[in-house]
């Protein structure tokens, strides 16, 4: 908390306001900041897409300045607080299930096999997600989705098996529950802290996407083993008095924007996904696809966790996830 307050007292969260009549209108920065932390990374470049299109589509009136993970005293799992205590206006945020639990349905282990079947399942859970973050004050402006979640590590890793006793770092406590399960050992840290934990051996894996954490670990990284733990959305989210403040065609352009640049993001993530993979195999990563048979292990082991979790969050998460397995037949 003090950190938000040094934050917003240094005028981070701050709003200029311009005037060069009396009756024009006030021109508005808000700050944005991403936990992701590379500025070449499709989520550094989307983020920065919207400011600037942001910008563009309101004649200049609402600014938007982007700020790099790691570049502002906000840890990655204190957006949500950070957005909804004002810090800062409008962030992208992928560490939200310590903050809104119910976000983790959506990440539940083996429960969403493809990119079909993850959009039935946002269909269902996007209206529990809008009413968990409105208890913030927080709005949902929009999001963007990785491509299917792997385990990678610089140990070997051909086989489900070969978690057993690796440190592998997680995103979420519902992934540490998989990694657990198969014997490992699991630790959550924000993305700009994982490269020294790998050179250091603090951990000596990684669940992401080439995409996301991937390619930008690949030189600490030896094996990628392609189980298919969970997909990993990340919400754009802004603070839901600022957003009311501003002018209404403000806050619909805004929105529009944020829809279709976080669809950008989500397509330059997939069409990057092979592509960069394919690269890291080329300069000696060794890929090894899951069995039929590691899959239907994993999925075993996590089926009745996946009611159990939901029974220790709210009566809410309960019911999300019945509408959720239900209507993917699981």
């Amino acid at each position: 908390i003090r950190a938000y307050k040094a934050l917003a007292a240094a005028g981070f969260a701050g709003v200029g306001m311009l005037s060069t009549t009396r009756a024009a209108r006030a021109e508005t920065t808000w700050e944005l900041y991403t936990y992701y932390p590379v500025s070449t990374g499709a989520p550094a470049r989307g983020v920065t897409r919207i400011a600037e299109d942001v910008e563009k589509a309101t004649n200049g009136q609402l600014k938007i300045k982007v700020h790099l993970g790691g570049s502002l005293p906000i840890q990655a799992t204190s957006i949500t607080p950070a957005v909804s205590n004002n810090v800062v206006r409008i962030a992208s945020d992928i560490f939200s299930v310590g903050n809104v639990p119910i976000v983790a349905v959506l990440r539940l282990p083996m429960l969403i096999h493809n990119t079909q079947e993850y959009e039935t399942t946002n269909a269902i859970m996007m209206p529990y997600l809008e009413a968990a973050y409105a208890k913030k004050g927080i709005v949902i402006l929009g999001r963007y989705v990785y491509p299917g979640q792997s385990v990678w590590s610089r140990r070997k890793l051909t086989s489900a098996a070969d978690l057993n006793g690796q440190k592998i770092r997680v995103v979420s406590p519902e992934q540490g529950e998989l990694i657990r399960r198969f014997g490992g050992t699991v630790l959550t840290m924000g993305t700009p802290d994982v490269a020294a934990a790998l050179d250091r051996g603090v951990v000596e894996g990684v669940v992401t996407a080439a995409s996301g954490g991937g390619y930008i670990w690949r030189d600490l990284l030896k094996y990628n083993f392609l189980f298919p733990v969970n997909f990993l959305e990340t919400l754009i989210i802004a603070n839901k008095d600022a957003f009311g403040k501003l002018p209404a065609d403000q806050q619909a352009a805004l929105r529009q924007t944020v829809k279709d640049d976080s669809a950008w993001i989500t397509r330059t993530l997939a069409d990057e996904e092979q592509d960069l993979r394919q690269k890291m195999k080329a300069s000696g990563l060794i890929i090894t696809d899951a069995t039929p048979q590691d899959i239907q292990q994993g999925q075993q082991k996590m089926t009745a966790y996946w009611d159990e979790w939901a029974k220790t969050q709210s009566p809410e998460t309960v019911e999300a996830l019945g509408k959720v397995r239900k209507a993917l037949g699981r």
